[in-house]
């Protein structure tokens, strides 16, 4: 894994400006792809895509790893497109054995592959002296999401969870299980409303969300992880 110099971190900014393509004799050529790049600098920069441009606007918290794809113009210092994060897998199944790949984002102007940045961060994760037993990740089936990304990235599916509680509607506005347990030590509304009793407090159940799952140090059979058919996208 190549890294820029910690003394040139400060070059590094996210993208602001659309990159444009070359055509008909253009001359600004899009960002060409350099690198996967890891620093605290570079934790920033995904942070702040992830707060414009992923869906949930929701950065991850307590990172195990992460990794952006920086691009470079003509006369341009590199700037970050893409960036991953990768967290500790929080059910009690997976404690020690598996994390998560929590946030993957880039910039809506620009198309980096997002498999290369998968695949660059996978095989770094595969080289860590802690490294997981497996990774996994979720998509979403409420925001639409199939998992198309996993499939390119030959990552293997297990199945479609049932729907489940992710949160609280507390006066209107969605409140993650996770914010809900660090805003008021519970996500639990019978217990939430004894801290809030002036609250309208509502539980939030998800659509059920597709797992995939990769195999790191192990082959997935201590999780009881299955090789099933992929998805597909509804129509």
């Amino acid at each position: 894994m190549q890294r820029r110099s910690e003394n040139n971190a400060s070059e590094v900014t996210p993208a602001t400006r659309p990159p444009t393509q070359v055509e008909k004799g253009g001359s600004t050529p899009t960002p060409t792809l350099l690198w996967h790049y890891t620093d605290t600098h570079c934790l920033s920069w995904i942070r702040l895509l992830i707060d414009r441009f992923h869906y949930s606007h929701r950065s991850a918290s307590c990172p195990m790893y992460y990794a952006g794809l920086l691009g470079s113009g003509p006369n341009s210092p590199p700037r970050l497109y893409a960036g991953v994060i990768y967290t500790m897998a929080t059910a009690r199944s997976w404690t020690g054995k598996a994390w998560e790949l929590q946030r993957l984002v880039r910039h809506p102007n620009f198309r980096p592959p997002l498999t290369m940045l998968i695949g660059r961060s996978v095989r770094a994760i595969r080289r860590l002296p802690k490294a997981p037993n497996v990774l996994i990740s979720y998509a979403d089936a409420g925001h639409g999401h199939h998992g198309g990304i996993y499939q390119a990235a030959n990552w293997y599916f297990h199945g479609k969870r049932k729907r489940r509680m992710d949160g609280l509607v507390v006066d209107g506005t969605f409140v993650p299980g996770r914010s809900c347990n660090s805003r008021w030590g519970t996500q639990s509304p019978s217990r939430l409303a004894v801290v809030l009793p002036d609250a309208s407090i509502e539980a939030h159940y998800d659509d059920g969300k597709y797992l995939y799952w990769l195999p790191i140090k192990t082959d997935g059979s201590e999780l009881a992880l299955e090789k099933n058919p992929y998805p597909k996208p509804d129509r």
